[in-house]
């Protein structure tokens, strides 16, 4: 499913999909990173606090939202060894 459908399912349905600030916000960031893994970090570097919690809710709203876990470098050079990625790959219509 590509970002223009993902869109129109969250937009034009009998019942459009409501997004909190921060929901809206990784929305973006995926949009902006298609087809690649975001890192818990690099959600965190973009203001998203609890990136676990909203991928949570945004999967109860309809996203489809696959999680990988692998090793990762934070902002201080430190290695994490599993690091949660997410990548949205689409959206179930309701």
């Amino acid at each position: 499913m590509d970002m223009t459908t993902i869109l129109k399912c969250l937009t034009t349905s009998k019942n459009p999909i409501k997004l909190q600030p921060v929901q809206s916000k990784a929305i973006t960031q995926f949009f902006q990173n298609k087809n690649t893994f975001i890192s818990t970090f690099d959600f965190r570097k973009n203001g998203i606090m609890s990136p676990a919690q909203c991928i949570n809710k945004l999967k109860t709203k309809g996203a489809i939202i696959q999680t990988i876990k692998k090793p990762a470098m934070d902002e201080s050079g430190n290695l994490h060894n599993r690091v949660a990625h997410y990548k949205l790959m689409g959206w179930t219509t309701q």
